[in-house]
């Protein structure tokens, strides 16, 4: 018997097929005073599917220094004027001191974002230094930047950081060519916000200036995104599937297609049920399409666990000894219950002593603590009172022993009452039984048994005894 523990879970890695609203999102700044505070008035970039946040300022002047621009003063100074060797300042960037906007991707849609890019001003004491950052790690790192088109007055140093390269150059007018590439995971098929945020540091002095204009950010946002969650069970068990997609501009989600990895037929339902036959981890497949053929894909790693156990029993008056084999994915423990009201026992290979003689039902059960799942196996045990009486041990006979051909003679000498004899195999089973009503040789045959021990009981009301035999052919 296998019970299950359901661990539900929902993880997905989206496909490339969902429809996609390309963007360019433009930041001009026109509405930008000097009296305007931290946070940028204008109004933010629209596309569908996505959400843009206004630009904000951290840690530097309350107020714009300029109109038409995101232009702020106390910068980290480090810098000196005149000088244009990059190796010289000694200025570092305060990550209390930025620039920042947040992308949101709507509900039901996710966004690849490809690239940002700027134009860059600063005044005659301002900063040479700058870089861009992402709640992506963190803003751990700053993420990876270029020059394009080529300005000769800008250029990228080691670490990904913008240089401002000629001190005496004109500040009159903003830079262009500031590029930031995204790519890789942290910024493909995401489906929360992301922060940028913009560092700038090594001013000349804290009454210059750092400014940004034109910023501009690419992607695209998508939308039909496919999703499911599944059960974790035990082989024998049935895995319940449940849709999780959304659609979006496409209209609602109206078809489905799993496959569930076992190579069985494709399923059309939109919550599923499944019969798995062997265990293992099965890599499940679901594409949607909504009402407009748009399609995406989503997969997941479902699990059909799987324990069980076998046992070998060996008596010896009334001792029993065990010999569990437990079997499982992961790592399962054991029990046994010996049948007799004893204590549970958590040893793998047991020992036990049955107080009385009779037949025990001895259960060894294997569980896997980590998926529940749980079996149990149950062999009867046979304990029989051993010695025969004095006057008839000498008479009663098991011939041959051992035997070539399974073929056994039991002779009962002069005792003409019913007898019971009774054959157990190596673990206590029954594998025969016969009653003897005469004093003739009575033939027991055992030749479709295996090559082995077994154990002959006979039984009247003179005598109970227990003789081992051996078959080999």
């Amino acid at each position: 018997m296998i019970k299950k523990i359901t661990l539900v879970f929902a993880i997905a890695f989206f496909s490339i097929y969902a429809q996609a609203q390309s963007f360019t999102a433009l930041y001009t700044f026109d509405s930008v005073k000097t009296t305007s505070g931290l946070v940028d008035p204008t109004a933010v970039p629209v596309a569908a599917g996505v959400t843009f946040g206004s630009f904000s300022a951290a840690g530097v002047s309350v107020n714009p220094t300029a109109t038409g621009r995101f232009s702020y003063k106390t910068w980290s100074t480090g810098a000196v004027n005149g000088s244009d060797i990059y190796a010289n300042l000694t200025g570092a960037l305060n990550p209390a001191e930025y620039f920042e906007v947040t992308v949101t991707p709507n509900s039901g849609y996710k966004l690849s974002l490809t690239g940002i890019t700027f134009k860059m001003l600063r005044s005659s004491t301002g900063v040479r230094t700058y870089s861009v950052r992402s709640s992506a790690d963190g803003f751990a790192a700053n993420l990876p930047a270029s020059i394009n088109p080529v300005n000769t007055k800008l250029s990228v140093q080691s670490g990904n950081v913008f240089f401002w390269n000629n001190d005496t150059a004109s500040t009159s007018t903003s830079q262009a060519g500031n590029t930031i590439t995204l790519s890789g995971a942290s910024f493909s098929n995401i489906t929360s916000a992301v922060k940028f945020r913009f560092y700038a540091w090594n001013a000349e002095s804290t009454a210059g200036t750092f400014s940004l204009d034109n910023v501009s950010i690419a992607g695209a946002a998508s939308h039909s995104i496919a999703n499911f969650a599944a059960d974790t069970v035990c082989l024998g068990d049935s895995t319940s599937f449940l849709d999780l997609s959304m659609g979006g501009l496409g209209g609602p989600i109206t078809s489905w297609a799993w496959n569930f990895g076992d190579n069985s037929s494709v399923d059309s339902t939109q919550n599923p049920v499944h019969q798995y036959f062997s265990s293992g981890i099965y890599s499940v497949t679901l594409v949607v399409r909504d009402s407009s053929l748009h399609r995406d894909t989503a997969a997941a790693m479902v699990i059909v666990d799987s324990v069980g156990g076998s046992f070998v029993v060996s008596v010896t008056g009334h001792t029993a000894t065990f010999t569990g084999v437990p079997t499982g994915r992961i790592s399962p423990f054991y029990f046994w219950d010996f049948g007799d009201s004893s204590p549970v026992n958590y040893l793998l290979s047991p020992v036990h002593t049955y107080s009385v003689t009779g037949t025990f039902s001895a259960c060894f059960t294997v569980a896997d603590s980590t998926s529940g799942c749980i079996d149990s196996v149950c062999h009867p045990v046979v304990i029989i009172a051993t010695g025969i009486a004095a006057n008839t041990s000498e008479v009663i006979s098991i011939y041959p022993n051992p035997s070539a051909n399974g073929l056994f003679t039991v002779g009962l000498g002069n005792y003409s009452n019913k007898t019971i004899v009774t054959v157990y195999n190596i673990i206590g089973k029954i594998i025969f039984t016969k009653e003897l009503n005469s004093s003739d040789r009575q033939l027991i045959d055992l030749s479709a048994e295996a090559n082995g021990c077994y154990f002959i009981g006979i039984k009247n009301d003179r005598e109970s005894s227990i003789k081992k035999i051996t078959i080999n052919k």
